[in-house]
């Protein structure tokens, strides 16, 4: 009877021995097939490629700033205000000529350098020994032809012996922003073609859009191959090359 006990409860005991190593068999298998399924969607996950693209176009400004600025000398405040006056006049004249209105010039205030003569050591004194006044005119207008015309032709009033000091106009481009919104697009297309030839060529297929990050954008003068990590605004030319450059990131797949 005891020996029937003890072996009823041996059995029992083997039975919930094989039950339990079946169970942990079986929760290891499949914690096994979850770890090996989650590696695989890890690999996948960082399977990308990482592509620059680059947009470029001819543009042309729209506007231009042209700085004139008058010089007149004097031996007293009479005397100097009347020579810029009347250097001040052929240039209103001269402009006039050119074909600019009126709202398109803007005049600055009259500025005055007080000259002091000096001792035999050369150091200042009080004696007042003569004037310097000047003048800035400022051209703003859209018609860049003639702007850039009257900065070439005004040196005829230095002949003169105008005191005339004449700056490069500067052109600039108000669509800049529509433009830039446009080669990005364009930028992030070509990195999309190159990324795509690149990996088809080695057997996969692109996936999701994963991260774009724009690079500032260069305006430069026509065939320029400058760049400035904070971006390049040149005004010296009507026309000019802007570019911007782009990276993106894809994931990448298998092909079927």
């Amino acid at each position: 009877m005891e020996y029937r006990i003890k072996l009823a409860c041996f059995s029992s005991v083997l039975i919930l021995a094989i039950a339990i190593t079946g169970s942990i068999v079986t929760a290891s298998a499949l914690a096994s097939r979850a770890y090996t399924k989650r590696m695989e969607q890890i690999q996948q996950s960082q399977r990308e490629i990482t592509v620059k693209g680059k947009a470029t176009k001819r543009i042309l400004g729209d506007y231009g700033v042209w700085n004139v600025r008058t010089k007149s000398n004097g031996t007293t405040l009479s005397e100097a205000y009347q020579s810029l006056e009347e250097t001040n006049g052929a240039i209103a004249t001269f402009l006039d000529e050119q074909g600019f209105s009126e709202q398109e010039i803007g005049l600055g205030s009259i500025t005055t350098e007080t000259h002091y003569s000096r001792d035999e050591e050369g150091h200042e004194t009080r004696d007042v020994e003569g004037f310097t006044l000047h003048r800035l005119h400022t051209i703003r207008s859209g018609k860049l032809r003639e702007l850039q015309q009257a900065a070439s032709d005004i040196t005829k009033l230095i002949a003169r012996d105008m005191q005339v000091i004449s700056s490069h106009p500067e052109f600039t481009v108000t669509t800049l922003p529509d433009i830039k919104v446009t080669l990005l697009a364009q930028a992030a297309s070509n990195a999309r073609d190159r990324a795509r030839r690149i990996v088809e060529g080695s057997g996969g297929q692109l996936t999701e859009l994963k991260s774009v990050r724009q690079g500032v954008i260069q305006v430069t003068r026509p065939d320029s191959t400058r760049v400035s990590s904070y971006g390049i605004y040149d005004t010296s030319t009507i026309s000019k090359d802007a570019s911007v450059v782009v990276t993106v990131t894809f994931g990448i797949e298998d092909a079927p």
